[in-house]
């Protein structure tokens, strides 16, 4: 059922859940500029979003506790979780340490904390739906655009696998790859209606 869902998610169907596809992300550069929108953009986003949701609120226990169970493991692994997806995502997009100048200490916390919050309410989707919307609103102000968010998720991917190594179960890696986009488009449809209303 998890391999299912996940094909699903990550189909190129506008009419399935999915971030941006490949040809209009590149790896190895991460624009600072403020993105902006079209109408036909708005739409496609606002539709990924609302699958996105249902795909969230479908979530089995099962999968909850897959996703649980490598989070815990990954922080209990050696070194700083957040400091070794921070160097996955430079190495990935070298660019994108100019979106967090200065000491990342803060953030590299900040990020922790969000990520938990949101594990702790996978339980209440609804809760978690409005922190993930309020999220994609602020990084409009980030200066955030649709194409990082594959680059993060890859960053994640490989920190997680990075952590783990041969105990990242496939399960545990596909349920984090489905939450992980889940979250992506939810964000991204609330980042389009907030840059549509402020066109």
């Amino acid at each position: 059922m998890l391999k299912q869902c996940l094909h699903l998610y990550l189909s190129k169907s506008t009419k399935t859940v999915s971030i941006p596809p490949a040809r209009q992300c590149d790896n190895r550069r991460m624009s600072t500029q403020s993105p902006t929108i079209t109408k036909r953009q708005h739409r496609q986003y606002i539709a990924q979003a609302e699958a996105a949701e249902q795909t969230l609120l479908a979530l089995t226990p099962p999968v909850m506790q897959l996703i649980r169970t490598a989070w815990e493991e990954s922080l209990a692994a050696p070194g700083d979780f957040a400091a070794d997806l921070y160097a996955n995502l430079f190495a990935l997009a070298p660019a994108a340490a100019a979106l967090f100048p200065g000491d990342l200490t803060e953030q590299r916390q900040r990020l922790t904390r969000t990520l938990s919050d949101a594990l702790v309410l996978l339980e209440t989707p609804q809760q978690l739906l409005l922190l993930l919307k309020a999220s994609g609103v602020r990084h409009v102000h980030y200066q955030s655009a649709y194409a990082h968010f594959p680059i993060l998720g890859a960053a994640l991917d490989n920190t997680l696998q990075q952590r783990l190594n041969e105990r990242l179960a496939p399960a545990q890696r596909e349920a984090w790859q489905l939450l992980y986009a889940t979250m992506a488009a939810i964000m991204c449809g609330a980042m389009a209606s907030a840059l549509l209303d402020r066109a």
